[in-house]
This record gives C-alpha cells, sequence and structure tokens, in this order.
C-alpha cells in the first residue's frame, strides 16, 4: 500500500513499486534475513546482507519508491522505444532491487532507530522539562 501510494504521488509505475516492495518482505528473503540473525554469513553480490525485517516499515518503501522514480527516469532514456516494453522494467528491476536490499533498507531502518531515540527528546524539550 505504501508503495503503490507512493508512486501515484511520484508518478512512477506503480507495479514496478510494489514488485520491490514484494522483494523486500518476500518469504524466501525473510528466511535470509533469518539465516543472518542465526549468524550466518549471506551475501548478495559480495555485500553482506543486515539482519533487519522490512515487513512492518513504511520508510524503506517510501525511499526506494522515490529512488525507483529516478531509475525510472534514467532507464526510459537509455532503452530504445522498440524495446521499451519488457527492457525498461527489466533493467529497472536488475538495477532497484540490489539497492533497496543492500542500500535502502539498511538505511532507512537506521534513519527509523536514529528517529525513535530523537524524536521523543525534541518532543520534551518543547515542555521545557529535559
Amino acid at each position: 500500500m505504501v508503495a503503490a501510494s507512493a508512486s501515484i504521488k511520484l508518478k512512477t509505475n506503480m507495479s514496478l513499486a510494489i514488485a520491490i516492495a514484494g522483494v523486500m518482505v518476500h518469504p524466501s528473503f525473510i528466511s535470509l534475513i533469518d539465516q543472518v540473525a542465526n549468524g550466518e554469513p549471506v551475501a548478495l553480490l559480495g555485500i553482506p546482507l543486515s539482519s533487519t525485517s522490512y515487513a512492518y516499515s513504511i520508510f524503506p518503501a517510501l525511499m526506494m519508491t522515490w529512488v525507483l522514480s529516478h531509475i525510472e527516469k534514467w532507464a526510459d532514456k537509455i532503452t530504445p522505444s522498440v524495446t521499451k516494453s519488457f527492457l525498461k522494467p527489466m533493467l529497472i528491476m536488475l538495477l532497484a532491487t540490489p539497492i533497496a536490499l543492500l542500500v535502502i533498507g539498511p538505511m532507512g531502518m537506521g534513519s527509523v532507530s536514529h528517529l525513535s531515540v530523537c524524536l521523543p527528546r525534541f518532543m520534551l524539550s518543547w515542555d521545557g522539562s529535559l
């Protein structure tokens, strides 16, 4: 839902946004994350995965949809018009999925954890009781 709504607002392909968000919560990916949490090293493209779950998170889906809108504009420029129907979505998925799993996802979860620490302190500082 988050990726679909964000794709409408960002004017990007809703199907691709939902597909990339779906990869982040797919049961096979969650089993890989469970392996990482149990101490087994799991790498994607030679980069180790972090043990964060994206099942109930909003920020990674929002951030990935924003990145997807930029990747889609770039892919639209470089793909020939004859092959846009199949080459453009394939190219976008090949680029956006590793970016989502290795960069955007952990960065989004890190920003949420920092926000959850800083926001209560900020709210208390308005009251003057900090």
